[in-house]
């Protein structure tokens, strides 16, 4: 087989094999020729793996989890507070019939108002969860990516068997996971 009909080989497994591959990193991988003897270079990664030892992954983690801490405290206190005024209509010692249903209307509307809230907050927890996991995971990408052109990779598989793409045998020695890691640390 000659090299133009290896590279366009290439060129389809590329395609088939990673449809997150961006217009520009096609153009790349095509543009790459086969080492002498038709040897390509193949490399995995367990994008898991670096997601979890990526340390800028870890402070801004810490951060979403102080900041949904605090948001906690709020629902907590509005839940607190209709507990109290329950206990207090139960109890219903020394209350007139008017300020019983005067208490009754304020814990309708607190809860109201609790449910409101805690719908309104837990969105909020929400879209900052997606926007965090999603720029954690283009980081990685791009560092993939990064890698895979400096050092003319052709195909760089996830290896994490649970992936949808996953990789059923590799050999440790093409996983670049610690090298993904330490250029997303600074270290490399």
């Amino acid at each position: 087989m000659n090299t133009a009909v290896k590279s366009l080989v290439a060129l389809v497994l590329v395609s088939l094999l990673m449809p997150s591959l961006s217009l520009a990193q096609e153009k790349a991988a095509a543009a790459q020729a086969a080492p002498a003897g038709g040897q390509y270079k193949i490399a995995v990664v367990n994008r898991k793996q670096v997601f979890d030892n990526y340390d800028r992954q870890k402070r801004e983690w810490d951060a979403l989890e102080a900041e949904k801490k605090q948001l906690q405290t709020k629902i907590d206190a509005l839940s607190d507070s209709i507990t109290a005024d329950k206990k207090k209509l139960e109890e219903g010692t020394g209350m007139t019939d008017e300020q019983k249903t005067t208490l009754r209307d304020k814990i309708e509307s607190d809860y109201r108002m609790y449910q409101a809230e805690f719908k309104r907050l837990q969105g909020e927890i929400d879209s900052k969860s997606r926007k965090f996991f999603g720029t954690m995971m283009e980081d990685i990408d791009k560092a993939i990516n990064a890698i895979g052109v400096a050092e003319n990779y052709h195909l760089i598989f996830e290896a994490d068997p649970k992936s949808p793409t996953s990789v059923l045998y590799f050999s440790t020695t093409i996983d670049i996971t610690t090298k993904v890691t330490d250029k997303l640390n600074g270290k490399k």
